[in-house]
């Protein structure tokens, strides 16, 4: 499961996100970059030039190479917007605005130690910003330092209160209190958090070996090595949902770790291993296209590498698209995305579908993604998926 409502990286603009910039979408679009760059060159001569005015010219620098580092986050281009935030910061150290945009950039590409050092640094120098105690927060999260993330974001909150943000720090804790006593194992390309006292070191063994399993596979099925390493924590069943708060049919989850009701298992059942490998593959999909798959795709690819398959399901999925019209808008469920991912693949191929997930990293919409890959968009695409249904399954067949 992915609950894409819930997991909300702080990886998408400075503007969209913090506001921080006094710019509104259009000037951002009608600006002439070109003049901007041509202004930079003129005040780095005069910086050379000018030693009185230096400073004065530094911080102006700053300020545009801050500008063109928003510009390039906008365009879904976090490591030139790394650049740019870094020379904003050559120039003037003590720019909140760049050190917030670098440390955004750096978590889009999943630098997360060198995001820590960054953010570090900068709540050193502005210890009153929440901006960069939330982003410290979410840096220490993701490494998995959650005595360190709960302060951090404790500060946060106490100078700017966000509901989002206090979610999240609440769930932080519920986590934190509950396994602080917990194993931490490195594996190969994981870092495994357990009770140990209720997980039997046979069935870790099982875990390890079928993540391992997964991890070699998707690579090659998805051409992507994840740029971290990926936290799997193992739960009893009552503590996945005290924590979680996921409904009772929820087997696992991913929401930046993969997190797996497994402690108390005395052997790993093939259905414990399809969860295993459904929530490894949503991990997948996450470092792949930085976050930016939609639900159904998401549920859809994750099930087709459990493996599952659609198979007996068609019949009455096809039933299902008649009665609402082969033309409608399709709605979600699991079955509807898997037999759309199978319909991608079965018609237009594997490599295609790689494509589009590339264009999705790159920032395009779903809508906009299928047309550069498919020449369709998402409606049409229900459209095309309903009729293959319709043609493998007509009315009156069984």
């Amino acid at each position: 499961m992915f609950p894409a409502a819930e997991f909300r990286p702080y990886c998408l603009t400075l503007f969209c996100l913090f506001g921080l910039l006094p710019l509104t979408p259009t000037l951002a679009r009608d600006l002439d970059i070109q003049n901007l760059q041509e202004r930079r060159s003129d005040l780095l001569e005069m910086h050379r030039r000018d030693p009185v005015a230096r400073e004065a010219l530094a911080r102006e620098i700053a300020k545009i190479d801050t500008y063109l580092g928003d510009v390039a986050l906008r365009a879904h281009q976090p490591t030139e917007a790394a650049g740019h935030f870094r020379s904003a910061l050559v120039y003037d150290e003590t720019h909140e605005t760049a050190r917030v945009g670098l440390i955004v950039s750096l978590l889009q590409t999943e630098q997360l130690q060198d995001a820590l050092s960054q953010a570090f640094s900068g709540v050193a120098q502005h210890p009153d910003s929440a901006d960069l105690l939330t982003l410290e927060g979410e840096v220490l999260y993701r490494l998995n330092r959650l005595d360190e993330t709960v302060p951090a974001w404790r500060q946060a909150l106490a100078l700017r209160p966000d509901s989002a943000l206090q979610e999240r720090f609440e769930q932080v804790e519920r986590e934190l209190n509950r396994t602080e006593s917990y194993r931490t194992s490195e594996a190969s390309h994981f870092t495994l958090q357990y009770d140990g006292e209720r997980l039997d070191p046979d069935i870790e063994e099982a875990i390890v070996d079928t993540l391992e399993e997964g991890y070699d596979e998707f690579l090659r099925t998805l051409d992507h090595i994840p740029d971290a390493t990926i936290t799997v924590i193992l739960y009893t069943r009552q503590e996945f949902r005290a924590i979680t708060d996921a409904p009772s049919n929820v087997k696992g989850l991913f929401d930046g770790k993969v997190r797996l009701p497994m402690g108390g298992l005395t052997y790993l059942s093939r259905a414990a291993r399809t969860t295993v490998r459904h929530e490894l593959a949503h991990a997948f999909l996450h470092f792949k296209t930085r976050g930016r798959t939609p639900r159904w795709l998401h549920e859809g690819i994750a099930q087709w590498l459990e493996p599952r398959s659609s198979g007996s399901r068609e019949a009455s999925l096809a039933r299902e698209a008649r009665r609402r019209g082969l033309d409608s808008p399709v709605p979600f469920s699991y079955p509807n995305a898997l037999s759309q991912v199978e319909y991608l693949i079965d018609y237009y191929g594997t490599h295609e579908l790689l494509e589009l997930l590339e264009h999705l990293r790159d920032g395009l919409s779903i809508s906009a993604a299928l047309r550069e890959t498919y020449r369709v968009d998402l409606l049409g695409l229900g459209s095309e998926w309903a009729r293959w249904l319709d043609q493998k399954h007509p009315e009156g067949s069984r």
